[in-house]
């Protein structure tokens, strides 16, 4: 994978998450996960549990820290517009003044919980693929007990991420090269014509890799990976993954009363 890439991440941590399973490191993303979305983060034990669990997800995968602040620059980008939202949320402060209801718990809280939900989600994620090369994900989506259409479906999703993502790059480095973007005026046109470009691209490269999977029998069969035995410090950590969601369950509970 080129270094130019905005957000390197498959396989990039370097975290003692790397020593467990592929299947370990997988299931125990999606239990944390999932764990992060039962309590609510407008509550301090809500949001603490969420902190928790995200930063000492982060230590165990440990991804590079330029990916990381990468990372947390998006996630401010994406998800803190949602705040913009609060004087429409449909709670007792649509009685204030529109700039009144920033200051209204019951309105801001809406907004929060997006925000605290989608960025832990993405950092959990994020920490979870930084720990899996695409070889060894395939390799844990292998070992789960799914049906086969549903592991190549999500194996294919996947990879061809990739490769759009990679085009994409490719093609926007030749365009800064010939010097499509400098200036206002050359950037608009590039905005312009970057589709066709890319497009072109992109219908080539796929032409060959459908060619290359029919050759190779793709889609007949899985591909095969060595199974690997799970060790004690493997089931350890895949109980506790998988019971975390039910700890913040009793959070929940805990905060309604």
């Amino acid at each position: 994978m080129s270094c130019n890439r905005f957000i390197e991440i498959w396989g990039t941590g370097k975290g003692p998450l790397k020593r467990y399973s592929p299947m370990t490191r997988l299931l125990c993303g999606l239990g944390l996960f999932v764990a992060c979305l039962i309590p609510s983060p407008d509550r301090l034990a809500g949001s603490l549990f969420v902190a928790i669990t995200v930063m000492a997800w982060l230590i165990a995968a440990r991804p590079p820290a330029r990916t990381l602040g990468r990372l947390v620059v998006f996630g401010l980008i994406f998800f803190t517009p949602f705040f913009l939202l609060t004087p429409w949320v449909e709670t007792a402060s649509r009685s204030l003044p529109l700039l009144q209801r920033f200051t209204n718990w019951e309105a801001v809280s809406v907004p929060l919980r997006i925000f605290s939900k989608g960025f832990a989600s993405l950092l959990l994620f994020s920490a979870t693929a930084s720990s899996l090369t695409l070889s060894e994900f395939y390799q844990a989506l292998a070992s789960l007990p799914l049906p086969s259409s549903v592991v190549l479906l999500v194996s294919q999703i996947v990879q061809q991420t990739e490769l759009l993502h990679g085009e994409s790059v490719r093609v926007s480095q030749a365009m800064a090269v010939r010097g499509a973007v400098s200036g206002l005026r050359t950037g608009l046109l590039m905005v312009r014509h970057a589709p066709s470009a890319w497009l072109h691209g992109m219908i080539a490269k796929a032409d060959r890799v459908s060619q290359a999977m029919e050759l190779r029998g793709y889609g007949s069969m899985l591909p095969r990976f060595d199974q690997q035995t799970l060790r004690w410090d493997d089931y350890l950590v895949l109980t506790i993954g998988l019971l975390w969601p039910l700890a913040a369950v009793l959070i929940r509970l805990e905060t309604m009363q």
